[in-house]
């Protein structure tokens, strides 16, 4: 009986070209959306960092400014949900007797507090007790 031995015979092929990426009219790259420093109204009374609806998670470090005429002392609170009402405020961390331009302000440590979310914020206190209007910003702590 006659074998049949297959053989493999060499071809020349192109090779083949890699795809180039086709632009698709009218998309846009998107960046990461931007941080939005909360829009507070007194500029020596601001929290600049964490922005607005901003995750966080573990030690938060709070940014900003608390130097008003007459200054005496600042404190950071924060309270549930995103328009906590007056008995619902905590001091995060001490009172501050040095006013602070542009630095951090407090810790907050978020690992202390369930998911969900919180408003921060920020009193400055004047040597006759009186304060502008806190500034507030409402975060997101994740787990």
């Amino acid at each position: 009986p006659a074998t049949i031995t297959p053989t493999a015979t060499a071809t020349r092929e192109r090779p083949t070209r890699p795809p180039k990426p086709t632009e698709t009219p009218g998309a846009e790259a998107t960046e990461a959306p931007a941080v939005r420093p909360p829009a507070c109204p007194n500029p020596n009374a601001r929290i600049t960092s964490p922005g607005l609806n901003q995750v966080v998670q573990g030690n938060v470090p709070v940014r900003g400014t608390a130097n008003i005429p007459s200054f005496q002392y600042y404190k950071v609170e924060v309270g549930p949900g995103s328009n906590p009402r007056d008995h619902e405020w905590t001091v995060v961390g001490n009172l501050h007797e040095s006013p602070v331009s542009g630095g951090v302000l407090e810790t907050f440590n978020s690992s202390a507090y369930a998911a969900g979310t919180y408003t921060l914020r920020l009193v400055v206190v004047d040597q006759t007790g009186n304060y502008p209007e806190p500034c507030r910003v409402t975060v997101t702590v994740q787990r």
